[in-house]
C-alpha cells in the first residue's frame, strides 16, 4: 500500500511526460505592459467627442456609419479598395483567379462561387456582398468596423451585413487599431469553423498562455497581428496568393529597414550564442524549430475533410458523430473528419510561394490518386528557399471525370433550393454550382483524393521549446524525407556526426555509420529532452495535495483510535487541523489557477468511452491490452477518471469540509443555535464516512492513472 501511494505522489512527475515540452515559469516578462502602452500613445482622437458619429444608425446600417466616418478619413474607402481584403481576388501574369471571390480551389469549402458567396461574405471587408453583381467601387460599402470596433460586440452576417442587435453608434465612437479579435474574428474560422482551416491561428490565442504563443499571449510579448502585418495605406503586409512576404533576414544595404514580416527584424540575423545555430536560418526557417506543433492551445485542427462520404441520413435527415473530446468524427453536411491537436509540422522546401489549382485548370490525377491542390515552390538549389514547416490537409472533393475538372457544388441552402445541404443530390448541387460560376459540366462527377499544405509561422514557442539537435539530426528524424536536406547521425559519445545530402546532384547519399539499431531514433548517449504533459503549478499541487490528503487521513484514522499510534492524540490533533487548513487554502489557488488557464475543462464528465474504460481496467490492463483513450495535454483525464474527480470535488471534500468545520466549532455552535449532544455525533459519523470515501478516491485513483498494466503507478 505505501508503495502504491508513493506512486500515486510521483505520478504528476514521471507518467506526466508525453507530448508537450516542460513549460516555463508563468507570468509576463514585462514587455506586454511597455508595449501596449505605447500603443494608447499612438490614438490622437477621441471617436466619441465627434457628433456624427452618436448617431442614431438604423439597425443594421453599416453604409451610414461608413459615410460617417469618410467625412474625415476621407481617402480610407478607396485605400481598402485596392486590397485584397477587398477585392478577394489577386492576379498573376496578368490575370485574375487566384483569390477567395475567384475559381480558386481547396479541400475545406472548395469554392465559393458556387452560390455560396453570401454565406462566406460574413468575413468580407464590406457591405452586401452576394454575388458577382456586387459593386466593388461603391465606397460605402466599404465596412469600416470589422478592423477598428474595440467593443467586441460587432458581429456580421451574410452578405458582410451587420448584424441589426449591434448598437452601431456605440460601435463607432470606440473605434481603434486592429486587435487580435478583429483580425481573429475571420483569419480564425478560415474553412468554416475556429481553428479549422490554419492550425496555428484559433481563437485561443486571443487568452493564449506564454507557452502556446510567445508573441501573442499577454504572458509573453503581447504583441497584436499588426506589430508584423504592419499596414500601409490600408494594405496589410503579408502574402497573398501569388506574393511571398518578404521574409528576408539581411538588409541590401546599411539602415534598411527590414520587412516585419522577417523574424530578423526584431531579433536581428544573429540571434543565438552559437554559429552553428546562427547559420541555420540560411536554409532553415526560424518557424522550423521553434514551433515543434500546431494546434497546441485547446481547439484541435481538421486534417481530414472526406466530401465522398457525406449525405448519409438518419430517417431522412442529416446527423452527426462526436468524439469523445466533443469533437466532430462525422457529419452529414461534411461527411468524415479528423481533428488533431499538438501535430508535428510537415517540413518541405519553400521560397514563400504556392502553385494554386482553379476550377479552370485540367487535373491530372498521379498514381497515388492523389492530387496535390497547393505544392510548396522551392528545392535546397534555390536560394530563396528555405525548410519549412506546414500543416498537411487531407481529404477527398468531388470533381469532373470528363473535363477532369474541380468542381464547385452549391452546398449552403434550404430544402428545394438544390443546395446539397438542402435536398442531398450531388449532381443537382453540382450542376447548379456550376452554372452560377459560369463554368462548364459534363454531368459526370466523381471524388478525388486531395491533399493541401498550410504554412506554419504562428503558435511560436517559448526557446525552451525549441527543437533538439537530435530531433531532425537523427536517422529518422523530422527531416529525414525532405529531399535535398542535410542529415546527421549522431554517433554514440553524441559529439561526432556524418553528413549526407539526400538526393542533391552533387553530393550523392553514402553509407555512414548509422545509430545502434535498438534506438532507432537516436543512438545510445546522445542527449535526449524530456516532455512535460503537467505544466510545474499542476504537479506541485497535485504532489502537495495528496501529501495533505494523506496526512489528514493518518492523522484523523489516529484521532477515532483505529489502532495504531503514531504521532500521540494531541499531536495528531494539531497536525490534522493544520493540514485541513493548508489543504483549504491550496484548494482555493488550485480553483483559482484552474478557472483562468482554462484547465477546469479537463474535469467535465463524459458517457463517452467509459463502457471501455470500466472493461479494461477490469480485464484489459491484466492483459496488456491497448489503453482505450488516449492521454494529451487538452485531455489529461480519461471518461472514468473524470467521474471520479466529480465525485471528490463535489461530494466528498465540501461534505469532509463542512463537517470539520462543524466539528471544530461545535462547541460554540450548540450554545449559540441550542443543538443537542447527539448532534455532535452524526456530524463525527459522516465525517467519518467521509474519510473513507477519501480512501476509495485514493485507491480508485492509484488504479486509474496506470498505463498498460498495474505496476507503474505502483513504482516510484
Amino acid at each position: 500500500m505505501f508503495r502504491a501511494l508513493l506512486g500515486l505522489l510521483v505520478l504528476p512527475i514521471t507518467s506526466g511526460r508525453a507530448q508537450q515540452t516542460t513549460p516555463p515559469a508563468s507570468g509576463g516578462h514585462g514587455s506586454y505592459t511597455a508595449l501596449h502602452l505605447t500603443k494608447q500613445r499612438r490614438l490622437t482622437a477621441d471617436h466619441s467627442k465627434f457628433k456624427i458619429l452618436q448617431g442614431p444608425f438604423k439597425e443594421g446600417d453599416g453604409p451610414a456609419v461608413t459615410r460617417a466616418c469618410l467625412t474625415c478619413h476621407t481617402k480610407a474607402a478607396q485605400q481598402v479598395m485596392a486590397t485584397s481584403h477587398w477585392t478577394w481576388n489577386a492576379s498573376k501574369d496578368g490575370k485574375d483567379g487566384y483569390g477567395k471571390a475567384t475559381s480558386l480551389v481547396n479541400n475545406y469549402c472548395i469554392s465559393i462561387i458556387g452560390g455560396n458567396t453570401e454565406g462566406c461574405a460574413r468575413c468580407h471587408a464590406g457591405y452586401g456582398l452576394k454575388n458577382k453583381h456586387f459593386d466593388f467601387t461603391r465606397q460605402e460599402n466599404v465596412d469600416c468596423l470589422v478592423c477598428h470596433d474595440t467593443t467586441g460586440d460587432y458581429e456580421k452576417e451574410k452578405g458582410g451585413w451587420p448584424n441589426p442587435a449591434v448598437p452601431l453608434a456605440e460601435v463607432a465612437q470606440k473605434v481603434g487599431a486592429p486587435s487580435n479579435r478583429n483580425c481573429g474574428v475571420c483569419h480564425f474560422f478560415g474553412g468554416g469553423g475556429d481553428a479549422t482551416k490554419h492550425g496555428d491561428l484559433d481563437d485561443t490565442i486571443l487568452k493564449a498562455p506564454r507557452i502556446e504563443d510567445v508573441h501573442m499571449s499577454k504572458q509573453g510579448a503581447g504583441m497584436d497581428c499588426v506589430d508584423c502585418h504592419v499596414s500601409d495605406a490600408h494594405q496589410v503586409g503579408g502574402p497573398n496568393y501569388v506574393i511571398p512576404a518578404d521574409r528576408r533576414e539581411q538588409s541590401k544595404f546599411p539602415g534598411e529597414s527590414l520587412s516585419r514580416m522577417s523574424c530578423a527584424s526584431c531579433h536581428s540575423d544573429s540571434p543565438h550564442k552559437s554559429y552553428i545555430l546562427n547559420r541555420h536560418y540560411q536554409k532553415v526557417a526560424c518557424q522550423t524549430c521553434h514551433i515543434p506543433a500546431f494546434a497546441r492551445g485547446t481547439l484541435p485542427t481538421n486534417t481530414y475533410w472526406d466530401w465522398a462520404t457525406a449525405g448519409r441520413l438518419k430517417n431522412g435527415r442529416g446527423y452527426k458523430e462526436e468524439d469523445a473530446n466533443g469533437f466532430e468524427t462525422y457529419n452529414s453536411i461534411h461527411g468524415e473528419m479528423v481533428w488533431q491537436r499538438n501535430v508535428r509540422p510537415t517540413y518541405e522546401w519553400y521560397n514563400g510561394s504556392l502553385q494554386f489549382t482553379r476550377l479552370t485548370d485540367t487535373i491530372t490525377i498521379p498514381a497515388s490518386g492523389k492530387v496535390i491542390l497547393n505544392p510548396a515552390e522551392g528545392s535546397y538549389a534555390d536560394p530563396n528557399a528555405k525548410i519549412w514547416p506546414f500543416k498537411f490537409h487531407e481529404g477527398s472533393q468531388p470533381y469532373d471525370t470528363v473535363l477532369s475538372k474541380f468542381v464547385a457544388p452549391y452546398t449552403s441552402g434550404p430544402k428545394g433550393s438544390g443546395a446539397y445541404w438542402g435536398d442531398w443530390n450531388w449532381d443537382i448541387a453540382i450542376k447548379m454550382g456550376m452554372e452560377t460560376a459560369g463554368l462548364p459540366y459534363s454531368g459526370k462527377y466523381g471524388f478525388v483524393k486531395t491533399s493541401m499544405l498550410w504554412p506554419i509561422t504562428h503558435m511560436v514557442a517559448p526557446k525552451e521549446q525549441a527543437l533538439a539537435c537530435t530531433e531532425c539530426h537523427s536517422r529518422n528524424g523530422r527531416l529525414a524525407s525532405v529531399p535535398g536536406s542535410i542529415s546527421w547521425a549522431v554517433t554514440g559519445d553524441g559529439h561526432r556526426c556524418h553528413r549526407a545530402r539526400h538526393g542533391h546532384p552533387h553530393h550523392p547519399r553514402r553509407a555512414y555509420p548509422r545509430p545502434d539499431p535498438l534506438s532507432p531514433q537516436v543512438a545510445p548517449g546522445a542527449t535526449m529532452r524530456r516532455v512535460i504533459l503537467y505544466e510545474t503549478f499542476e504537479r506541485i499541487w497535485h504532489w502537495a495535495q495528496a501529501l495533505l490528503i494523506i496526512l489528514l487521513m493518518v492523522t484523523g484514522f489516529e484521532i477515532r483510535g483505529f489502532g495504531f499510534h503514531l504521532f500521540g492524540f494531541q499531536r495528531a490533533v494539531s497536525l490534522h487541523n493544520t493540514s485541513a487548513v493548508s489543504l483549504g487554502v491550496l484548494i482555493t489557488f488550485a480553483i483559482f489557477w484552474h478557472v483562468t488557464t482554462g484547465e477546469w475543462r479537463q474535469y467535465i464528465p463524459t458517457r463517452k468511452f467509459l463502457r471501455e474504460m470500466f472493461a479494461f481496467y477490469l480485464t484489459g490492463i491484466f492483459k496488456g491490452a491497448p489503453h482505450p483513450v488516449k492521454k494529451h495535454r487538452m485531455a489529461k483525464l480519461n471518461p472514468l477518471q473524470r467521474l471520479a474527480y466529480l465525485g471528490f470535488k463535489v461530494l466528498i471534500l465540501p461534505v469532509q469540509a463542512t463537517t470539520g468545520v462543524l466539528y471544530y466549532f461545535y462547541p460554540n455552535l450548540q450554545h449559540a443555535l441550542g443543538w443537542s449532544p447527539n448532534a455532535l455525533w452524526i456530524i463525527a459519523v459522516i465525517h467519518v464516512l467521509g474519510a473513507f470515501g477519501l480512501v476509495a478516491f485514493l485507491v480508485g485513483h492509484v488504479l486509474t492513472t496506470t498505463g498498460h498494466t498495474p505496476s507503474p503507478t505502483s513504482r516510484p
